[in-house]
């Protein structure tokens, strides 16, 4: 369907209104019922009328979609090809008693009540979008009233419990979700995110895509809001969305782009799928919508023409395979396949022709309802068959022109023969489902260079796809992944900088050990023994081993490679020598600080004499610092420890 920009119409609002109605009749009961069997009155030619009610939304208004500008010209054009036509309801005609609803609940409850309670009575009801269709086919059974649906497609109305005698040509939303499952599968993807408005059309059918996707273990994330999408595409953003299912209005559509542009969630690395019932150039703004992306400003983005390929929408056919045209709720139905003629004895095109002229506008795609206008011609083919079929089946003392509201004979004949209903109209094959939904099959089509190509067709029944050209994708680089792909990637060092970093290195051990060897020679030289020669040797032992740790810290380098069991040994190599090089270097230095400051804070100068006595407790000290630092990294770098490697950094050696 095309519905409205309103919130869900909760059920507790129409059982308000139908505990109304209910009191309105039985009072009606007492001081006289519009439910009465009146003598038939035959029209001109001498037939006998019989009546019926649609309720068709004219205007926008608070609902958003005018959706009988087309819908109730064809409804009519089907009029007039049922009265013309001698074998459908010979003796009678039909006369249908149409009213505005604005697609809003409320108003459509006053239209009913209208319905029921002025003029003749009425032998079926016709209804559009799922609000107003949630409301009268909810309050409709009081009455005995077989309700047929043109343009709703929520997923409640399959509830046949609480809508007992709906039926719908039009089919439910819920049916391509399992297209998009096998897509799902299909391209690899696990992990999807759900982008809908608060509706109860399309809560129901994101919930209804979230179970199907549980349970082929696919992750769905959804995301919602209501007017504004700004927060929700953000949050798109944030979870790195790839995938993303919208479900919202075609108005809503188009402030979601906007902001799909600002945050720039599109191109090769994203995957939209959209709702088929859109216009194929739904994505231009409309100067009413006032929305912050502009043509004129050049910050609207035409997708028609950039990164294209990353939009899919699905589509609806009938069980034949006949191609739609209209799209509704993320898949399309329209025009049956132009060569074949149903059961009004006109095919799609000649309808489309036919339509044209009677509406006598230059822009008929960009009119309310005209997608569901052979949806709500083949409604009333539906109903006209059965009413013929009910005829023929009535007892000889009942008649289709006596009904009224308390007939149950009449009323389950009335639904058993729209149940059974079966025949080709220019939509394709209408049939009904045991609860009430039309069957059909669903297209998918994608956004190439402009215009939307039919790429293939997936049967729900059978659970396979037909495919009929090729999916492009942008890059020509295949379907893009569900998530970042995280990618475990040895890095190494380039070649010349390890080479400089020896060569350094070199010299680093190279002037260690001739500190170390000048250390040796004059060390009987008082300003040596001054100097702490001890721990200079240690200072300069540990120097060498943190230069010696470079040569394995640079490995592997490029060209390089090592074994697990290889590497795990570098690891446990390079930090143990940093480790004991740091903590030599940095306890001899601390020692001899010590020294300076014991002789610097003692004022017997004799301690000076004494000082080799204490090159032995500071050389504990720094054996005691080697202890307390690798301890810790021998209990993580056991080979029985489940621990990993930590790099030790230094410890002040106290």
């Amino acid at each position: 369907m095309r519905p409205p920009h309103v919130t869900a119409w909760p059920p507790w609002r129409s059982q308000l209104l139908l505990l109304f109605l209910t009191t309105q009749s039985f009072c009606l009961s007492f001081f006289g019922s519009s439910s009465v069997e009146s003598t038939p009155e035959p029209d001109d030619d001498g037939r006998l009328q019989l009546h019926i009610g649609g309720v068709f939304p004219m205007e926008a208004g608070a609902g958003g979609w005018p959706g009988g500008q087309a819908c109730l010209p064809a409804v009519e054009m089907a009029l007039e090809h049922i009265n013309h036509n001698t074998d459908v309801l010979p003796g009678y005609k039909l006369h249908l008693h149409q009213s505005n609803s604005k697609c809003q609940p409320g108003l459509a409850m006053q239209e009913l009540y209208k319905f029921i309670y002025e003029g003749k009575n009425k032998l079926m009801l016709l209804a559009g979008c799922s609000p107003v269709t949630t409301v009268i086919a909810e309050t409709s059974p009081e009455w005995n009233l077989v309700v047929i649906s043109y343009g709703a497609s929520s997923p409640a109305l399959s509830n046949r419990q609480r809508f007992p005698k709906l039926f719908r040509t039009h089919p439910s939303a819920n049916m391509q979700n399992p297209t998009r499952v096998e897509l799902f599968e299909k391209f690899k993807w696990k992990r999807i995110s759900i982008l809908q408005s608060v509706e109860e059309v399309f809560q129901a059918t994101a919930t209804h895509l979230e179970a199907a996707c549980k349970n082929k273990g696919i992750r769905a994330e959804r995301q919602s809001f209501y007017g504004d999408p700004t927060d929700a595409v953000r949050t798109l953003v944030r979870q790195d969305a790839r995938i993303i299912v919208g479900l919202f209005y075609v108005t809503e559509a188009r402030r979601v782009l906007c902001q799909a542009y600002k945050q720039n969630l599109y191109g090769r690395k994203h995957v939209w799928f959209f709702i088929g019932w859109y216009a194929d150039t739904w994505y231009e703004p409309h100067p009413e919508e006032h929305l912050s992306c502009t043509k004129e400003e050049g910050d609207y983005p035409k997708w028609d023409t950039m990164e294209s390929g990353s939009f899919l929408r699905e589509i609806v056919l009938n069980r034949s395979g006949e191609e739609f045209s209209e799209e509704i709720d993320g898949y399309s139905i329209g025009l049956q396949s132009i060569e074949v003629a149903g059961v009004s004895g006109i095919t799609g095109l000649q309808f489309e022709e036919m339509l044209r002229k009677r509406l006598n506008y230059t822009d008929v795609a960009n009119l309310g309802g005209w997608p569901e206008a052979p949806l709500a011609y083949d409604a009333l083919w539906a109903l006209a068959l059965a009413f013929n079929c009910t005829r023929a089946n009535l007892p000889h003392h009942l008649k289709l022109e006596n009904f009224t509201y308390n007939n149950t004979i009449m009323a389950q004949l009335l639904f058993d023969c729209v149940k059974n209903t079966s025949f080709k109209g220019v939509s394709g094959n209408v049939m009904f489902s045991d609860s009430g939904d039309r069957i059909a099959k669903t297209q998918i089509e994608q956004l190439q260079d402009g215009r939307y190509v039919t790429v293939g067709r997936f049967d729900n029944g059978e659970h396979r796809f037909n495919w009929t050209a090729e999916i492009l994708w942008p890059d020509g680089r295949g379907p893009p992944p569900d998530s970042t792909i995280i990618r475990e990637q040895l890095e190494t060092v380039n070649n010349g900088l390890y080479i400089i970093v020896c060569l350094l290195a070199i010299i680093g051990i190279v002037l260690s050990l001739a500190c170390f060897i000048f250390n040796a020679k004059y060390g009987y030289r008082g300003i040596i023994v001054q100097s702490q020669p001890q721990c200079n040797n240690i200072l300069l032992a540990g120097s060498a081993l943190c230069s010696a740790s470079l040569f394995l810290m640079g490995l592997p380098t490029a060209g390089v490679q090592l074994t697990d069991g290889e590497f795990t040994l570098l690891c446990h190599s390079r930090i143990s020598i940093l480790m004991i090089g740091f903590t030599f270097a940095y306890g001899s230095m601390f020692a001899k600080v010590w020294i300076v400051h014991r002789i610097g804070a003692s004022e017997n100068q004799q301690i000076a004499s004494r000082q080799k006595d204490e090159y032995k407790p500071l050389l504990g000290k720094v054996s005691e610092k080697v202890r307390v630092n690798g301890s810790p990294f021998l209990l993580y770098s056991s080979p029985h420890s489940s621990f990993p490697i930590p790099y030790f950094p230094a410890t002040f050696p106290f």
